[in-house]
């Protein structure tokens, strides 16, 4: 999703942290600030809107765990400032945490006999997830310094189905080479996963250098604090 105004106009960095898809609303006139929306379940007027909702067949809701309007404006916010300079089209899901973002990308991603190449500088629930719930379902990784790429290019193997790192480590700040990692990771036919929730989208964008998914625990610097 590129940063314009509709008219193709490029917006400015400091104009798109501002001026954002917030979604659907009235039209004509807009709120400064998206209303938060409470509801847990939604009305429908026939029985078969909700099944083609459940379906996929037209877009809507039908009960807060699966999507909200809330969660739909923030996660399209910051698909925009991610995706602003790449050209294509970026699309965003919001999770509960930061950790629930991260779980669900690499249970997404691999299936036992998949093997991950990892930052050995990782926060550490990711580690625990990597080295202990994941290894018991069947899925390898290799722990390797993240900023010596022969070394992340030594450890791939046919099977790997992704590189994993951080934008700035947590809570080290190391910092990762993205493009040079996209490109070990893309030669090998693997994905290039990216925590950039140290940097957020004002600092680094990691789809710009290659990467092929970014994640962020909100509650840190996109959330104004931590």
């Amino acid at each position: 999703m590129s940063g314009n105004d509709g008219n193709g106009g490029e917006y400015g960095e400091a104009t798109r942290a501002v001026r954002l898809p917030t979604g659907g609303g009235p039209q004509g006139e807009r709120p400064m600030r998206p209303p938060v929306h409470r509801s847990t379940t939604y009305a429908f007027e026939a029985s078969q809107d909700y099944a083609d909702v459940l379906d996929g067949a037209r877009g809507g809701y039908s009960y807060a765990r699966i999507d909200t309007p809330t969660a739909d404006a923030f996660a399209t916010a910051l698909a925009a400032m991610e995706g602003a300079g790449t050209g294509r089209e970026v699309h965003g899901q919001a999770f509960a945490s930061g950790m629930a973002a991260i779980s669900t990308v690499l249970l997404a991603l691999t299936s036992a006999g998949s093997h991950v190449v990892a930052s050995r500088a990782l926060y550490g629930n990711t580690f625990s997830l990597l080295d202990g719930l994941l290894r018991r379902f069947g899925v390898e990784t290799d722990f390797v310094d993240i900023g010596d790429i022969e070394q992340v290019r030594a450890a791939m193997r046919p099977e790997t189905a992704l590189v994993y790192t951080e934008t700035l480590s947590n809570p080290a700040m190391l910092v990762s080479d993205i493009p040079a990692l996209a490109g070990a990771a893309h030669d090998a036919g693997a994905l290039l996963v990216v925590d950039s929730t140290f940097a957020s989208p004002a600092v680094c964008r990691p789809l710009e250098h290659g990467a092929d998914l970014v994640l962020h625990s909100a509650t840190k610097y996109i959330g104004g604090d931590s």
